[in-house]
């Protein structure tokens, strides 16, 4: 991976010194580009590293079945960050997102299939928004994209 150069353009931002909050990723290509192995190998890198121990990382491959309706995909997104939870709705994903001082990276791969369910995709980017609220920082957004990057094969080989 260390040849990639949008998985260290990712890695790189999430271990900036000093930054407020995290950096968000667009990670946006063709099929077959290696954007899910990207999102994968950023999820073991920040388990794997000890300056981000207080940082929990959540990867969900969004399927489309997860989206059909919004209970299945609150269910299905509860779940990631706690098996045990029941999140049937976006008040429920909120409470438990925002509980205690709980610090995570929420990686979606497959986002896209979310958009098939308009009012779905409604509901989440709204929920989204609210976390500015719980975090104290009523100027920043969840939505302020710190770069764009495309995937692409420029491995060295």
């Amino acid at each position: 991976m260390d040849t990639i150069a949008a998985f260290n353009d990712i890695q790189t931002g999430f271990s900036m010194e000093g930054s407020r909050g995290r950096p968000l990723y667009l990670l946006y290509g063709p099929r077959q580009f290696g954007k899910s192995t990207i999102a994968y190998r950023i999820a073991d890198w920040m388990a794997a590293d000890p300056h981000l121990a207080n940082v929990e990382c959540i990867l969900v491959e969004l399927r489309r079945s997860a989206v059909r309706d919004a209970a299945t995909f609150w269910t299905c997104l509860g779940m990631h960050m706690e098996p045990e939870s029941v999140c049937q709705d976006e008040t429920a994903f909120i409470k438990l997102a925002t509980r205690g001082q709980r610090r995570f990276c929420l990686i979606l791969d497959e986002m896209d299939h979310l958009f098939d369910n308009k009012d779905l995709a409604t509901t989440f980017l709204a929920a989204l928004r609210t976390w500015k609220v719980f975090r104290g920082d009523m100027k920043s957004s969840p939505f302020n994209v710190g770069t764009m990057i495309k995937s692409r094969f420029d491995a060295q080989l």
